[in-house]
């Protein structure tokens, strides 16, 4: 098989991202995600090629992420699905945060991400957008971060916790948008239904993210995994 035909479900996955995501214009991240992409040559022959993989601790949850998005995403979850096993998936091990953060177990241990559109490890080269898929592995706790570029998360499932400012949490539907300011401080808790969302960043691609500490995590990571959370 040629590279150019490997490459076609990778080129469907954000033909169908783009279409679901234009619902949602509006918003100035998404507005500044579109015109990235439209921006781009986004064809099969000019994919960058990495070698593709899973970590196989994920395969049995990241299924269960895809069979629940919902049937207004199901073309965008067909996409997901068929090109799974094309792309390279990586862990988040707080390679992308200041020196010391501490992200904490359980994210360490339960995240997911692939970088479709980036400057850095990007199936396409973008120095304007970083956008690909975000999985988290059920009752996972995201500690409060900032950073300095506006982020985009378009939530493929759900409800999943999300708090700004160190301040209560609300619940966040699959087929939601979060907008993250620049240096807006936020935290997501994933409930039983496994994580995943279509992330975008614009501006600054390097910048690192910084934990912003509150004295409750250990209470909420308590919460998760007994269930109680509310």
């Amino acid at each position: 098989m040629s590279d150019e035909h490997s490459n076609l479900p990778v080129v469907n996955l954000i033909t169908e991202i783009t279409r679901a995501l234009s619902v949602h214009r509006g918003p100035l991240i998404v507005e500044q995600t579109l015109s990235c992409l439209a921006d781009m040559n986004l064809t099969a022959e000019s994919m960058q090629r990495l070698d593709p993989c899973m970590p196989s601790e994920f395969i049995d949850n990241f299924d269960v992420a895809v069979n629940n998005i919902p049937s207004q995403l199901s073309a965008l979850a067909n996409a997901i699905d068929a090109s799974k096993d094309s792309i390279q998936w990586n862990r988040d091990l707080g390679q992308f945060y200041v020196k010391d953060a501490d992200i904490g177990d359980s994210y360490r241990n339960n995240n997911m991400n692939c970088i479709l559109v980036g400057k850095e490890n990007g199936l396409f080269y973008s120095d304007r957008l970083s956008m690909g898929l975000f999985f988290l592995q059920p009752h996972t706790f995201y500690r409060d971060h900032n950073h300095e570029p506006s982020e985009m998360y378009f939530n493929l499932t759900g409800p999943h916790g999300f708090r700004f400012n160190v301040d209560g949490w609300s619940d966040y539907t699959a087929d939601s948008i979060i907008w993250n300011l620049p240096w807006l401080p936020h935290a997501t808790r994933v409930y039983d239904i496994p994580f995943l969302s279509v992330f975008a960043w614009t501006g600054n691609l390097d910048a690192l993210i910084q934990v912003v500490n509150a004295g409750d995590w250990a209470e909420l990571q308590n919460e998760l995994l007994t269930g109680s959370a509310v």
